[in-house]
């Protein structure tokens, strides 16, 4: 099997097999992976009365349904992102710890876009949720985290932008949000020592955002590519620790190999 590779980096890019259409949102109980801790991504949701939110529907209700069954109170994670977003104001990350074992995570990062790509409000925010010890999906814990993405909204008669290309070129921006909010993360709150305990996540699972009906008219192959670009702009920088992306969608796969 041809080894695949993030375009412009040495990270490696992994297809997941599917079973009934769909990829593992989480490492099974035994599974032992590559050995690096790993954080699902989630298309979360920036619609009104439920921005933040994990549950709804699609992958989002998918990976609620994981995180209920490992003891999470996932209602919980709605407010605890909200709260860091407005505690934020003008900065463009925040972050929190010192939660208690009755919420569903022990530290939680939140960045937000470039600002110069002047993404509506809530699009292109990133949260990396780690999860709290002894609530890991299928009691594994190198199922370590949570990477929520409030997907760019392209919905019809409902989008944030004026034209496929515009949102586009926001999935680009969000998508590298994603790299810059796990580096960030990495770097400055899980490096060696820290006084919190936190350990660097490694690899990523990634999944396609914005796909369903928050793509609108783009083109599902053109929404990966998207994906794929701006994880690439992002990792040619050459810092990151991020050693694996793995991917549950196939469109991806046709991109990668030519590249």
């Amino acid at each position: 099997m041809m080894q695949l590779f993030i375009p412009n980096s040495n990270v490696e890019a992994v297809i997941l097999p599917q079973s009934g259409g769909y990829a593992s949102l989480f490492m099974s109980q035994h599974d032992q992976g590559n050995g690096h801790n790993m954080a699902s991504v989630n298309a979360g949701t920036s619609n009104a009365g439920y921005v933040f939110a994990v549950g709804l529907g699609g992958i989002n209700l998918a990976i609620d349904r994981a995180l209920t069954s490992s003891g999470q109170n996932t209602a919980r994670y709605q407010a605890i992102h909200q709260a860091l977003y407005d505690e934020s104001g003008n900065d463009t990350t925040a972050s929190k710890d010192g939660f208690t074992t009755t919420d569903p995570v022990q530290f939680v990062l939140m960045v937000k876009p470039d600002p110069a790509a002047a993404l509506p409000k809530y699009d292109g925010i990133i949260f990396i949720d780690v999860f709290q010890k002894g609530q890991f999906p299928h009691q594994n814990q190198l199922n370590y985290g949570m990477v929520y993405v409030t997907p760019p909204n392209n919905q019809k008669y409902a989008s944030n932008y004026a034209n496929d290309s515009d949102f586009l070129k926001a999935v680009v921006v969000t998508s590298a949000t994603v790299v810059a909010a796990v580096d960030l993360y990495n770097s400055k709150f899980a490096n060696p020592g820290n006084a919190n305990g936190l350990e660097i996540i490694e690899t990523i699972r990634m999944c396609l955002f914005s796909g369903e009906i928050y793509r609108g008219g783009a083109d599902q192959n053109d929404v990966a590519e998207s994906n794929i670009k701006g994880l690439s702009s992002a990792l040619a920088q050459g810092n990151s620790q991020i050693k694996t992306v793995e991917f549950e969608f196939t469109s991806a796969k046709n991109y990668l190999e030519s590249r």
